[in-house]
């Protein structure tokens, strides 16, 4: 079906313009009610229905981390320490740059 859209009318235009936005509401429900026939199959399959489903939330393992000890301290200042975990802080690269290693600064 090819449509000519520059020899149409405006009435012609927004009447192909109302049936196209017809069409996709149609089409959405349908595609949403394919979609649900075949999760309520999968559910099925497993012993679920598509309530229990969507019923109760997964439950999410939130993993905390504990202290961690440090395990760098500055030579030029005792309280700047750092556990070597994430991004190393500013006084641990000014003090790399002087010629310190990092085994230098363990603690």
């Amino acid at each position: 079906m090819t449509f000519d859209l520059n020899t149409m009318s405006r009435k012609d235009l927004e009447k192909l313009r109302a049936d196209i936005d017809k069409a996709l509401v149609k089409r959405a429900q349908d595609d949403l009610k394919t979609a649900r026939l075949e999760i309520e199959k999968v559910a099925e399959i497993h012993g679920f229905s598509i309530e229990e489903l969507t019923a109760a939330p997964l439950e999410r393992v939130v993993r905390t981390r504990g202290k961690v000890a440090p395990k760098y301290r500055s030579p030029h200042d005792p309280e700047l320490v750092w556990t070597g975990r994430g991004r190393k802080p500013l006084w641990v690269v000014a003090v790399l740059a002087e010629g310190y290693k990092l085994e230098d600064i363990l603690i």
